[in-house]
């Protein structure tokens, strides 16, 4: 009998040590997935922001060029 008493106070506690293991780890990898994508989108929003800052440095300096070219200083009062 008391072995038997034994044995079910046993398992659920072993089963009850083995679940709260399973959703530790289950929520150990949804945190850590979470953060991996938060990492990923701020490092996205950094490239894009370098690729406009360089775009923007591109088109100023070409906007500088153009207008300091061959043809000299531009009529204001003409519309080309």
């Amino acid at each position: 009998m008391i072995q038997l008493l034994a044995l079910l106070a046993g398992w659920p506690a072993r089963l009850g040590v083995i679940a709260a293991a399973v959703v530790a780890l289950v929520g150990l990898r949804a945190w850590d997935v979470h953060t991996q994508q938060a990492k990923g989108a701020q490092k996205a929003v950094a490239k894009i922001e370098k690729a406009n800052d360089n775009a923007s440095k591109l088109g100023t300096g070409a906007a500088r060029k153009s207008a300091d070219g061959v043809r000299g200083q531009r009529d204001p009062t003409t519309r080309q």
